[in-house]
């Protein structure tokens, strides 16, 4: 699906505000996807909701005419099974995004540990050759820019480390909040 309207395109096609369509994206009735910190949605399927709206609206006056005649309220019936097979697919998603994050990244981090413990290894050999042979002066300079590369092999290792903890961190709350939402949604629909 293609996710080519901006909060402010659809809104328009669907002659409603954007804290309306911002309302209709948290209940889940529409799709989205966030680019660059801004909201996009699919052409296909604002108009696909725009015609049931319209039928749902003729629906709605067409019953409020008879309530009116018969005076009797009758509620709509609720799939409920169809919102809590969206909820679950939406959080089956979540998770394995979630999961596959957090696979690239423990492959990212264990790359950088062996580079790591390569240029370890070389250093050490590097010191102890050089200890065995007659003081040069390019012996310093070679291992001062091997101890730079190496402390700087540390800090990114360290900030990928941080950045793993925070994604994580993120997921764990986001998955947590679907979670509640779910069950919350199916406290309410009964």
């Amino acid at each position: 699906m293609e996710y080519n309207l901006s909060r402010e395109e659809a809104a328009e096609k669907l002659e409603i505000s954007t804290r309306t369509l911002d309302r209709r994206i948290r209940k889940w009735e529409l799709s989205h996807q966030k680019k660059a910190n801004k909201v996009y949605l699919s052409e296909e399927e604002i108009s696909s909701f725009w015609k049931k709206e319209q039928v749902s609206n003729v629906v709605l006056e067409w019953n409020t005419s008879i309530t009116k005649q018969t005076k009797k309220i009758e509620q709509p019936k609720i799939d409920t099974d169809e919102i809590v097979k969206k909820v679950w697919s939406h959080m089956d998603e979540s998770i394995n995004k979630f999961l596959n994050v957090l696979i690239e990244k423990d492959k990212q981090i264990e790359e950088k540990n062996q580079i790591i413990m390569s240029l370890q290894q070389k250093s050490l050999s590097l010191e102890s050759k050089l200890q065995n042979t007659v003081a040069l002066p390019l012996y310093q300079e070679e291992k001062q820019e091997i101890l730079v590369e190496k402390e700087n092999l540390k800090i990114e290792n360290k900030i990928i480390d941080e950045k793993l903890k925070k994604e994580k961190i993120t997921n764990i709350a986001l998955i947590w909040i679907v979670v509640i939402l779910v069950i919350v949604m199916i406290l309410v629909l009964k």
